[in-house]
């Protein structure tokens, strides 16, 4: 049952609502709310409440390759950070799942562009705005190389990756030429 101080409070205040309130009227409401609230929590409860949890869940379970982690495609830069020979960060990934999955994407994905042979010249970059907070525009190559070396990585590690394509600076065709590449040399997931 809910106390006539309570009823009274909540009508003064939904009256008052429609007009401007004075200090004096805020300051007096939020101590009668306080003591109603206080009163209230120094009576007896009128009913006890029971919570039985069940022994044994039933239900959906988590699938065992859930647990990721998430880079920015700007760490393929450094060829051996994905590697099969970073023997520390293997060993970190399959501490923490033995199938897990790793995102390569993020803010900075939009400055990456596929570098596919030594010679290959950087494109053209579109002339972006910068917007304080975000990450100002630093291009990067992706190579083969770090690809090759992310391979070894994900066979290490037993993970599988979702890998982002930069389109921000790629050209489509080097794009698309990237994409098949990380297809052909990741595999199927």
């Amino acid at each position: 049952m809910i106390p006539a101080v309570l009823i009274l409070l909540g009508l003064g205040l939904l009256l008052s609502a429609m007009e401007p309130i004075s200090r004096r009227k805020f300051l007096s409401t939020t101590a009668l709310s306080l003591a109603a609230v206080r009163l209230g929590a120094q009576s007896e409860p009128e009913s006890g409440i029971t919570l039985d949890v069940a022994g044994k869940a039933t239900g959906a379970r988590m699938p065992i390759d859930f647990v990721g982690l998430s880079y920015e495609v700007q760490q393929l830069v450094d060829p051996g950070f994905f590697s099969g020979r970073n023997t520390g960060l293997v060993e970190q990934f399959k501490a923490l799942s033995p199938n897990g999955v790793l995102r390569l994407g993020g803010n900075t994905s939009e400055f990456a562009w596929w570098k596919p042979t030594p010679d290959s010249p950087e494109p053209t970059h579109p002339q972006t705005r910068e917007v304080e907070g975000e990450p100002k525009a630093q291009y990067y190559a992706v190579t083969p190389e770090a690809v090759t070396n992310l391979a070894a990585f994900l066979k290490a590690t037993g993970w599988t990756c979702l890998y982002g394509i930069g389109m921000g600076t790629n050209t489509p065709e080097r794009a698309a030429a990237e994409a098949a590449f990380v297809a052909n040399t990741l595999g199927p997931l």
